[in-house]
């Protein structure tokens, strides 16, 4: 029903025709008052006027509605009339039960209502026995299974119908109290309602969450890359880097080596070749240049190095070059032939060389047994053997007269070297001449 303006109404009725005022009479029409009451007392009586209109056919739907009543308990009437004149005239003595072929018929068996139907009959159900039958069964609305359940050959659908999480529940008494749900978001969820947390979730993305190691691919990620790290932590970068530990090359069965590559220009490696020397080696195996366990060097070029620098022509090249008795004022070089050059700077005259002379030149002096450190004599070999730069006491042979000899009788003050092989005195290789210098 439609509502009534009261308030419109009781304004359209206290408008009057006496003269206006804001106080005493504020719908008075007189005196200029229709201005302010006359627009408001229209929108009244529109008002009004919608309320009579709609109020009006409400009036007349009610009307026709109570005609219809009427019209439709009359029918009704008249049907159930004639359904008890019908009533009337049936006389069950007119009726035999048949199990003639396409015939329903209904028996009794004192137990049980049977509907046969061309004479196969199926027991009705009662009230009492649908209701036990049902007693086992879930209702759509949602129940409890107290016991196992088995879908064969089909699908279990669980659905969202009330706007919540469609869920699988799961409760062991006592011990847990969990369920699988398919979340707003759609990830399907793991949740234990007895602690409220998210044991595992599946996401629409196929990502994983577990509760112990959190979202399953940064995990990996996070491990792998902190795995990587840790290997690489001990480990050479390949773009470069510095090792702060050695590094052995093995080879087994075959030369350990490390090479060299530039491109276009050469590749040679540094190996350990089957003979135990360290031997430097371009791509096709060609040795340019060995060390041999025993110190001893070869190159392509030479051959066996001592032997090539023992062969070298004798003449009057620098041998020795240093600084008599450790002066560094008095530089000086002895050549192969023995001959000592003292080494003036320029413009110096000799008397100034002869000056700073720690000594005068004692060559061949067996007298002087005291030298100073820095000073080259020339010594003959002695029994006692000797090798190049071994560490020596020089001293004079025998006799006033007697030369200076590599461990001789008579030793000389401080420790003197071997700087090497001068010469010999005779043809056959007899009576070797080094020279000796002292160091300390």
């Amino acid at each position: 029903m439609a509502t009534k303006p009261t308030a419109e109404l009781d304004r359209l009725a206290r408008v009057n025709g006496e003269f206006y005022d804001a106080t005493a009479n504020p719908f008075g029409l007189g005196n200029g008052g229709h201005r302010q009451v006359f627009p408001k007392a229209l929108q009244d009586f529109s008002v009004v006027g919608n309320f009579v209109a709609i109020t009006a056919d409400e009036v007349w739907q009610l009307r026709q509605a109570t005609s219809d009543d009427r019209r439709q308990t009359g029918q009704d009437r008249a049907a159930a009339a004639a359904s008890a004149a019908a009533a009337a005239t049936f006389n069950p003595a007119n009726y035999v039960r048949s199990d003639s072929p396409g015939r329903l018929g209904i028996e009794w068996t004192g137990n049980a209502l049977l509907m046969k139907i061309d004479g196969s009959a199926t027991a009705l159900a009662f009230r009492d026995d649908v209701n036990n039958a049902l007693s086992g069964k879930m209702d759509k609305g949602g129940g409890t299974f107290t016991g196992d359940v088995t879908v064969l050959n089909g699908e279990l659908e669980i659905a969202d119908t009330q706007g919540i999480a469609p869920s699988l529940r799961f409760q062991r008494l006592g011990v847990k109290n969990a369920r699988l749900a398919l979340d707003h978001n759609g990830n399907l969820v793991w949740v234990d309602d007895g602690l409220g947390r998210i044991h595992f979730r599946l996401g629409p993305d196929g990502s994983i969450f577990t509760e112990q190691l959190g979202d399953l691919n940064t995990r990996i990620e996070n491990r792998a890359a902190a795995f990587a790290d840790n290997r690489a932590a001990g480990r050479v970068a390949k773009t470069g880097d510095e090792m702060t530990g050695p590094l052995e090359i093995i080879g087994i069965g075959v030369a350990p080596s490390l090479w060299f590559h530039r491109g276009g220009v050469k590749r040679a490696r540094w190996c350990i070749t089957v003979d135990g020397a360290l031997t430097y080696q371009d791509q096709s195996g060609t040795d340019h240049f060995k060390i041999f366990g025993d110190g001893s060097v070869w190159t392509q070029q030479l051959g066996d190095l001592f032997t090539a620098l023992n062969a070298r022509p004798i003449g009057d090249s620098a041998k020795v070059v240093g600084f008599a008795g450790g002066n560094p004022d008095l530089p000086y070089m002895r050549g192969v032939n023995d001959q000592v050059y003292y080494l003036a700077r320029r413009g110096e005259t000799d008397a100034a060389i002869n000056s700073k002379m720690p000594l005068p030149e004692v060559s061949n002096n067996p007298d002087v047994t005291n030298f100073p450190i820095g000073t080259v004599l020339i010594a003959l070999y002695a029994s006692g053997g000797l090798t190049i730069r071994q560490y020596i006491s020089l001293g004079k042979g025998a006799g006033a007269a007697a030369y200076y000899q590599v461990n001789g009788s008579i030793p000389l003050a401080g420790t003197w070297v071997v700087l090497g092989l001068t010469g010999f005195l005779s043809p056959n290789s007899a009576s070797p001449v080094y020279a000796c210098q002292r160091i300390a």
